[in-house]
């Protein structure tokens, strides 16, 4: 599997993440996102922190929100912390998931950055922790 995709139940927008690298280790170390929506083609790398927010740390985030597919409270986040990459997930309660991605070039204030939003279906949810972790493991 050479990417992973997360797009919107409507196909405007989508987020796709590309060539993965490995650390020393083998652990997922840095992988390319693209976010794409109308008017929009934004790419930038995201750097895993394999201490504390690392590529399994996302996976177990994209499983837990499978599970709880009829809604929860507030707002599921994941964010990098060493590049400018947030993933945010909200739930409206009659089975829509809006999931609000972030992306940036840099940390200073003259980097640019661009948001998106994929709304996704309930059924979509089902593969998105497999279809991840298969992302990870190839």
């Amino acid at each position: 599997m050479d990417s992973f995709v997360l797009g919107s139940g409507d196909g405007s927008a989508r987020l796709e993440f590309s060539d993965l690298e490995r650390d020393h280790h083998g652990t997922a170390d840095r992988l390319k996102a693209t976010i794409t929506d109308v008017g929009l083609v934004a790419s930038a790398r995201v750097v895993f922190n394999t201490h504390i927010n690392d590529a399994s740390a996302l996976a177990t985030m994209f499983e837990e929100i499978a599970g709880q597919w009829r809604g929860w409270d507030g707002t599921r986040q994941w964010q990098a912390l060493e590049s400018p990459f947030r993933l945010c997930f909200t739930h409206d309660g009659i089975g829509h998931i809006r999931a609000e991605v972030t992306l940036g070039s840099g940390f200073y204030p003259e980097d640019w950055s661009v948001k998106a939003c994929l709304i996704l279906e309930p059924g979509a949810l089902e593969e998105l922790a497999p279809s991840f972790r298969r992302f990870l493991e190839q």
